[in-house]
Protein backbone atom coordinates (compact mmCIF):
# COMPACT_ATOMS: atom_id res chain seq x y z
CA UNK A 1 0.00 0.00 0.00
CA UNK A 2 2.73 2.02 1.10
CA UNK A 3 4.14 1.88 -2.37
CA UNK A 4 2.20 4.07 -4.05
CA UNK A 5 1.82 7.31 -1.86
CA UNK A 6 5.33 9.37 -2.19
CA UNK A 7 5.85 11.91 0.59
CA UNK A 8 8.47 14.99 0.46
CA UNK A 9 10.92 14.56 3.60
CA UNK A 10 9.23 17.61 4.91
CA UNK A 11 6.19 16.33 4.21
CA UNK A 12 5.04 19.31 2.56
CA UNK A 13 4.15 17.46 -0.86
CA UNK A 14 2.03 13.94 -1.14
CA UNK A 15 2.03 12.57 -4.66
CA UNK A 16 -0.15 9.22 -5.62
CA UNK A 17 0.14 7.70 -9.41
CA UNK A 18 -3.41 6.85 -8.92
CA UNK A 19 -6.57 8.27 -8.27
CA UNK A 20 -8.63 8.02 -5.29
CA UNK A 21 -11.05 5.95 -6.75
CA UNK A 22 -8.62 3.32 -8.16
CA UNK A 23 -6.67 3.43 -4.36
CA UNK A 24 -10.36 2.89 -2.78
CA UNK A 25 -10.74 0.19 -5.03
CA UNK A 26 -7.30 -1.73 -5.25
CA UNK A 27 -5.80 -0.80 -1.42
CA UNK A 28 -8.44 0.51 0.95
CA UNK A 29 -9.06 -3.59 1.89
CA UNK A 30 -5.32 -3.34 2.61
CA UNK A 31 -5.53 -0.72 5.38
CA UNK A 32 -9.03 -2.46 6.94
CA UNK A 33 -6.43 -5.40 6.86
CA UNK A 34 -3.69 -3.59 8.55
CA UNK A 35 -4.92 -2.86 11.82
CA UNK A 36 -3.22 0.34 11.62
CA UNK A 37 -5.77 2.79 12.99
CA UNK A 38 -7.89 5.09 11.08
CA UNK A 39 -11.09 7.07 10.78
CA UNK A 40 -13.80 6.76 8.50
CA UNK A 41 -16.65 8.90 8.26
CA UNK A 42 -19.70 9.45 6.46
CA UNK A 43 -20.68 13.25 6.30
CA UNK A 44 -23.98 14.10 6.64
CA UNK A 45 -26.31 17.49 5.33
CA UNK A 46 -24.95 19.92 7.91
CA UNK A 47 -22.04 18.08 9.53
CA UNK A 48 -18.69 19.87 9.77
CA UNK A 49 -15.48 17.73 9.42
CA UNK A 50 -12.37 19.30 11.22
CA UNK A 51 -8.94 17.67 10.11
CA UNK A 52 -6.26 17.90 12.38
CA UNK A 53 -2.83 19.59 10.65
CA UNK A 54 -0.61 17.57 9.84
CA UNK A 55 -3.11 14.65 9.40
CA UNK A 56 -2.89 13.03 5.69
CA UNK A 57 -6.77 12.51 4.19
CA UNK A 58 -8.50 11.97 1.63
CA UNK A 59 -12.25 12.44 0.45
CA UNK A 60 -15.00 10.40 -1.54
CA UNK A 61 -17.82 12.00 -2.86
CA UNK A 62 -21.23 9.80 -2.81
CA UNK A 63 -23.14 12.22 -4.65
CA UNK A 64 -23.06 16.12 -6.24
CA UNK A 65 -21.00 18.14 -3.46
CA UNK A 66 -20.35 21.21 -2.48
CA UNK A 67 -16.83 21.62 -0.28
CA UNK A 68 -15.64 24.88 1.70
CA UNK A 69 -12.03 24.44 2.97
CA UNK A 70 -10.40 26.40 5.32
CA UNK A 71 -6.44 26.34 6.69
CA UNK A 72 -6.89 27.19 10.50
CA UNK A 73 -4.12 28.47 12.39
CA UNK A 74 -4.28 28.41 15.77
CA UNK A 75 -1.31 29.15 18.96
CA UNK A 76 -0.97 25.80 18.58
CA UNK A 77 0.29 25.68 14.94
CA UNK A 78 1.55 29.45 14.36
CA UNK A 79 4.95 28.94 14.62
CA UNK A 80 5.09 25.75 12.18
CA UNK A 81 2.48 27.92 9.52
CA UNK A 82 5.01 30.99 9.63
CA UNK A 83 7.96 28.82 9.13
CA UNK A 84 6.15 27.17 6.12
CA UNK A 85 5.14 30.63 4.92
CA UNK A 86 8.81 31.57 4.61
CA UNK A 87 10.49 28.77 3.72
CA UNK A 88 7.99 28.03 0.86
CA UNK A 89 6.59 31.17 -0.64
CA UNK A 90 6.10 29.49 -3.63
CA UNK A 91 3.90 26.82 -2.64
CA UNK A 92 1.59 29.98 -0.67
CA UNK A 93 -1.17 30.83 -3.48
CA UNK A 94 -2.00 34.46 -3.68
CA UNK A 95 1.08 36.18 -3.30
CA UNK A 96 3.81 37.54 -5.41
CA UNK A 97 7.27 37.11 -4.58
CA UNK A 98 8.25 39.11 -1.83
CA UNK A 99 4.90 40.05 -0.45
CA UNK A 100 6.16 37.72 2.46
CA UNK A 101 9.08 40.29 3.46
CA UNK A 102 7.66 40.76 7.32
CA UNK A 103 8.79 36.49 7.33
CA UNK A 104 12.14 37.96 7.00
Amino acid sequence: MHSHVWCSPDGAAVATPISITEWMKDYYHELVASGNPYYEVTQETGDLVFVPSGWWHMVLNLSDTVAITQNYISSSNLAQALRFLRDKPDQVSGTERGTLWWLG
